[in-house]
């Protein structure tokens, strides 16, 4: 906000686009500053350290004004007399004046004292409604003249001489010349004779000596002008009369495409000097046309005084129009109207869709909202809720302020590596005045394991097409760079401009060469499109496994008015103008590549619709691991239907043949509800391996006799509680209505005996409480009850059952399980107070 306007503007996606309260609105108008006539060249000059200050000649009287446009003084007059055409303060000396003015020849004139006395420097006739003189903005010792009948001049000492450089390159009549920002060698020359033959445009590569035609207009006679930005040299606009035709190329003057037409026939045209999406047109005649966004939209302003064939912007809220009849400052009112504050709040985003990978099968799920409400803050919830399954996580967000939004992490979620899922959020706030946006669902699939990239393309330079890209097609390109990008984040994307592309033209994208996929991988992009009236563009994508030399299509996508479904382009409705996309109005996909792809390419075929944009296109590869989903429990933990606590065992994957070698390994913490020790193993490949269970007080147990077949990558599961021949050697104890894995192996020596009674009765006698591994039942204390069921299965001589078990192995564990029960026996025989069997919990 500032002096020059009533209402905030604000900006979501870092300045590439402005906008301004709901209500608010801006008045344009030109108001006259000075009357004079004679001005038929664009005679504006600013002055080049006082940013208050700009001159402006009118016939031979030189104005100044000190106070941005708002009163002119007349300061000098040109001696000689005539009409100027181009006018200019030298940067180097403000005493010095260069001008072209019309007489008996024309001239190029020159005042080194502030304009009080002129010396004639060159003598040739020019164009009746030409700017034939240019200075070098970024040399200003540098002055070009382009007179009528042929030759281009150079000086190189502040005008004070020229010399004839080009070898009296037949020019016909040059209305405009410019040079390239930040490249002195590089000049443009626009050529035309009115109302006669064929206008053109010309360029140079080494200042003038040698020249290229780079563009005709065949329904146009005459460029009046042309125009460039220091914040993007490969961007210029060319005016054209007859006709509102307005010209642009984005390749540094090599190729020149019809970009928009507007009523009237075009004359003087401007940057601002400090936005490059702000561009003023005159025209021969009223109105102005005045674009803020690069062109996709122009606003017409009506002006009197003739034709507008000087035109200045130096800054947004700065510009300056010179007509024949006199000179014009743009007049820009705010206004802001009170507004209510409307409740309504939205889900935004899902997060992560289509295919992802993960680390481990439990993740923190998230998502954004947004409180649309533009005065207020705003608390409400949001609910997420999956399926398959009964994941259900609601949130609180408290006090998101006005027309922000935020991310939102779920409860954790432990997902089936390589299921597909249905993913809703919605959002709830009393009285929601817009409830059509409180909901929003879509699907993921989520696997074990990790992401490969084979593709990342941001379009972050300006560059294009980038290293190793490609575009193909006949007729003038209309793939090209774009300063805009996906969601506002970023520095740029990929454009087809569809808008200007006549009916029926097919050109390609074709990305670099990749890594060829395997099944699973997918290509993923951002996008925006709005469509114009009926006209259907298309966007058909394909995929080659041999490096291009043949393509199959993936998906054929449109975009129309009607457009609708998975295959539409569409992402925002039609602008009515040439479309280009603010921070919302994009979208993403997700396509499946087919195994062996090895070059993607965007295929665009025009329907003279509206303008397509796409960006962040990748690649990416799943390493997929292995999920495994086992069911087990200790014995002392059963708590009824449930387990006394959750807690961590390691999972071993262990080859089926001596030496039963490790594989691989799981360190993972079981549920207390559902029993299940979500594993995952990462080196694993497909085959048979034993499941050997690894738990800090539980008998160590193997999986049932002969192993279990697992497939790398596929989701599996496997179930100790459901039956004995589980575990190997039936080494499991029915408990309740499960197998379960014994429990009171304190010391993980592979039996339950006496030395496990010692441990659990000496914590039981000192009252031990916490995460012990003589707390056998889970309950954070030890006791008798420990004690008891460790008692129970040292009776029993209860011990490890492996592959690697022997006979003499179960005749040796047997004797040792004897020996120690007995010393513990004979121990407490003598002592039988010291086991704290009356402690309670």
């Amino acid at each position: 906000m500032s002096s020059l306007n009533g209402v905030i503007i604000y900006t979501t996606n870092a300045g590439t686009t402005w906008s301004m309260p709901t209500g608010a609105t801006v008045a344009l108008s030109w108001v006259s500053k000075l009357v004079a006539s004679g001005g038929i060249g664009n005679n504006l000059s600013e002055h080049p350290f006082d940013r208050n200050a700009m001159f402006v000649v009118y016939g031979s009287t030189v104005y100044v004004s000190r106070n941005r446009g708002e009163n002119w003084t007349n300061i000098a007059t040109i001696t000689g007399g005539g009409s100027a055409h181009s006018f200019y303060v030298s940067p180097l000396d403000t005493n010095i004046w260069m001008v072209a003015i019309t007489g008996s020849p024309d001239k190029v004139k020159r005042s080194t004292n502030y304009g009080a006395t002129w010396t004639d420097i060159l003598s040739a006739n020019f164009s009746n409604y030409g700017q034939p003189l240019e200075m070098d903005q970024n040399d200003p010792n540098n002055y070009y003249f382009a007179p009528d009948g042929g030759g281009f001049y150079r000086s190189t000492d502040n005008g004070a001489s020229f010399t004839e450089i080009s070898g009296a390159y037949p020019f016909r009549s040059p209305c405009d010349l410019i040079v390239m920002w930040d490249s002195s060698k590089v000049i443009y020359l626009a050529d035309g004779v009115t109302g006669s033959g064929l206008a053109e445009i010309f360029k140079s590569v080494n200042n003038g000596v040698n020249w290229t035609k780079v563009h005709t207009n065949g329904s146009s006679s005459e460029i009046p002008s042309m125009c460039n930005t220091v914040f993007d040299k490969s961007t210029f606009w060319a005016t054209n009369w007859s006709g509102g035709q307005y010209y642009k190329t984005t390749n540094y003057g090599d190729n020149w495409f019809l970009h928009s037409t507007q009523s009237s026939s075009g004359w003087g045209s401007d940057y601002c000097h400090e936005d490059p999406t702000m561009l003023l047109k005159g025209t021969y005649g009223s109105p102005t046309w005045l674009t803020t966004n690069s062109g996709a939209s122009f606003t017409s302003t009506s002006v009197g005084g003739g034709a507008g064939a000087g035109i200045i912007v130096t800054e947004r809220g700065y510009m300056l129009n010179m007509q024949t009849g006199g000179l014009f400052k743009m007049n820009i009112v705010y206004t802001d109207v009170t507004v209510t504050a409307q409740i309504d709040v939205q889900a935004l985003s899902l997060g992560q869709l289509g295919n992802n990978y993960y680390e481990t099968p439990t993740i923190t799920p998230t998502g954004t909202v947004k409180n649309n409400n533009g005065v207020s803050s705003a608390t409400f919830s949001v609910t997420r809720r999956i399926t398959p399954g009964s994941y259900v996580s609601t949130k609180t967000v408290t006090n998101l302020a006005a027309n922000t939004s935020t991310n939102v992490n779920f409860d954790p979620w432990t997902f089936m590596s390589g299921t597909n899922y249905t993913v809703r959020d919605s959002v709830h706030i009393a009285s929601d005045e817009n409830t059509s946006n409180d909901v929003i669902s879509g699907s993921v699939t989520p696997y074990v394991g990790t992401v490969i990239t084979k593709l990342d393309q941001p379009f972050s330079t300006i560059t294009f097409p980038p290293t190793g890209w490609a575009t193909s097609g006949g007729g003038t390109m209309r793939w090209s760079y774009n300063a805009v990008s996906a969601y506002g984040n970023g520095t740029g994307s990929s454009k087809y401009d569809f808008w200007n592309a006549s009916s029926g033209t097919t050109q390609y994208l074709a990305s670099s060469n990749l890594t060829a996929s395997i099944a699973g991988d997918s290509l993923t992009y951002d996008y925006a499109y709005a469509p114009d009236g009926s006209s259907v563009d298309s966007i058909i994508i394909e995929t080659s496994t041999n490096g291009g030399s043949s393509y199959s299509v993936l998906v054929r996508l449109y975009g129309s008015a009607s457009a609708s479904g998975q295959y539409a382009l569409n992402t925002a409705p039609a602008p009515g103008s040439a479309f280009t996309p603010n921070a919302s109005q994009w979208a993403s996909k997700s396509w499946g590549l087919p195994a062996g792809t090895n070059k993607v390419r965007f295929k665009a075929r025009s329907g003279f619709g509206n303008n397509f944009f796409v960006d962040n296109i990748g690649v990416e590869s799943g390493s997929l691991y292995t999920q495994l989903n086992v069911k087990l429990a200790p014995e002392g933990f059963l708590n009824g239907s449930t387990l006394s606590m959750r807690d961590t065992v390691k999972v071993y994957l262990r080859n089926i043949s001596s030496p039963f070698a490790i594989v691989d390994s799981s360190t993972v913490v079981f549920d207390s509800v559902s029993f299940t020790a979500p594993c995952v193993f990462k080196y694993a490949n497909s085959g048979t391996y034993y499941l050997q269970v690894k738990h800090r007080n539980a008998l160590e147990t193997w999986s049932k006799t002969g192993g279990e077949a697992i497939t790398k990558g596929i989701f599996a599961s496997y179930d100790f509680t459901s039956a004995q021949s589980q575990g190997y050697g039936n080494n499991l104890v029915l408990t309740g209505s499960y197998w379960l894995f014994y429990s009171g192996d304190v010391n993980n020596d592979g039996s339950i005996d006496g030395t496990d009674l010692s441990e659990i009765d000496n914590d039981a006698f000192n009252f031990e409480s916490g995460y012990r591994v003589t707390d056998v039942n889970g309950d954070n204390t030890t006791d008798g009850s420990d004690l008891a069921i460790t008692d129970n299965n040292a009776t029993n001589f209860v011990s490890k059952l492996s592959p690697e078990t022997s006979p003499s192995d179960l005749i040796s564990v047997k004797a040792k399980i004897k020996s120690a029960n007995e010393q513990f026996r004979k121990v407490h025989s003598t002592n039988t107070v010291k086991t704290n069997t009356g402690s309670s919990k």
